[in-house]
């Protein structure tokens, strides 16, 4: 008679095969939301660890918590956990780091930042998403980006006051201006489905973006707020920016500006307005002269791309033209130093082709080359996917250039 084949080692091996594939995930709970707590916890988790606080609870820290480069953890808050002067240094690595489910009141008194990343550009994206930050009256910021690493801000609350300057995108100075730069990439600081809300009468920087850094703004809703975009004067500028459907709500003459575009090049698009029309608008120029320090030229709007340049001049200048169009009755304005038409270009829907030279390989082709812009994926994949998003505007496409 033939002998039964035995069928349990397969299935045993089958079975810890998945119990090993879900263990290796674990959440562990902090002793307390202090710093001191809420560290060791950190210390002790491994790449793809959660580490959430016992909440409901709140604390106020004197030091910064740390995340090491080689971990990639998702520290979660849990909706319940109100942390003052706190700090995070997020040191990006090859897997996610996550912050999210934290109420932060007042910035942190020990370093610039509440929250800080450090990266590369090879770094995998860093996330901040669905907390509350909540400081009025301080001067501070909240959230610091440097090495023009990938990070998603999504999904946040920020309550600041008019001298505030929420997120700081540092990107990494003049190498910031000689690396590639693709338009609709993944590869940028990209602040989505935000709330950014100044409770005075004068509008907050929701964002300034500086030395080469490269920036996505979209689908946030401005109480008071704006976007700017440009660099300490006689330094290195922010390099590229897209800003597109975002709200902007103003409530009275103290917001002067929508967007103060000062430096690099990019894309605006699709965004409206609600509220006090006032004069605010989308205002273009090139940063030259604050306290007559000057200016490089080669950072100005409708900049481009600088290969092995330590000292840009007008005479190693490429080209990459900034684009407006479809952002309804929002005006357009000519801040100084630029040419409407040569540095920036303003119409009613996207042009068919626009030029740029913003690569290695736009330089091969013979800059400044032609392209179709197409923004990235919406939702970011890290929000749960989305689709590519065609580059429309709005009804109203009365678009006035001042």
């Amino acid at each position: 008679m033939r002998a039964k084949k035995c069928v349990v080692p397969l299935l045993l091996v089958s079975s810890f095969s998945m119990y090993s594939r879900v263990a290796e995930a674990a959440t562990i709970t902090a002793a307390s939301c202090s710093q001191a707590d809420v560290q060791k916890a950190i210390s002790s988790a491994g790449s793809g660890d959660t580490v959430q606080t016992p909440g409901p609870c709140s604390a106020s820290w004197s030091s910064t918590v740390t995340v090491a480069s080689s971990q990639g953890v998702t520290i979660n808050g849990r909706g319940n956990t109100t942390l003052t002067n706190a700090g995070f240094q997020v040191n990006q690595g090859s897997a996610t780091t996550r912050i999210t489910g934290f109420t932060f009141t007042k910035s942190f008194a020990s370093s610039p930042y509440t929250v800080t990343t450090q990266g590369t550009t090879s770094s995998a994206t860093a996330r901040i998403d669905h907390n509350t930050f909540n400081d009025p009256s301080t001067d501070g910021t909240f959230i610091g980006t440097f090495g023009n690493a990938p990070v998603l801000i999504d999904n946040n609350s920020f309550v600041a006051c008019a001298a505030c300057e929420i997120i700081h995108n540092m990107g990494v100075g003049i190498s910031g201006w000689q690396d590639d730069v693709v338009p609709g990439s993944a590869d940028m600081v990209f602040i989505e489905d935000n709330t950014f809300t100044n409770p005075s009468n004068f509008g907050v920087a929701a964002v300034q973006s500086y030395y080469g850094a490269r920036t996505v703004f979209r689908h946030n809703t401005m109480n008071m707020a704006y976007v700017d975009q440009h660099g300490t004067c006689g330094n290195v500028y922010a390099r590229w920016w897209e800003i597109y459907d975002n709200t902007f709500k103003n409530a009275g003459p103290g917001l002067s500006q929508y967007g103060n575009l000062r430096g690099g090049t990019g894309v605006i698009w699709g965004n409206t307005f609600s509220g006090n029309s006032s004069n605010a608008a989308f205002n273009l120029t090139e940063d030259t002269g604050n306290n007559g320090c000057g200016h490089i030229v080669a950072e100005s709007v409708g900049g481009g791309y600088e290969p092995n340049t330590t000292s840009p001049t007008s005479s190693n200048r490429t080209h990459s033209p900034a684009y407006v169009w479809g952002n309804g009755s929002i005006p357009i304005q000519n801040g100084g130093g630029v040419t409407l038409n040569t540095d920036y270009l303003v119409s009613t829907s996207q042009q068919a082709t626009l030029t740029r030279c913003e690569s290695a390989a736009d330089v091969a082709a013979g800059c400044p080359v032609s392209y179709n812009y197409v923004p990235y994926t919406y939702p970011h994949p890290l929000q749960g996917g989305g689709s590519a998003q065609a580059p429309t505007a709005p009804t109203d496409l009365t678009a006035a250039v001042q």
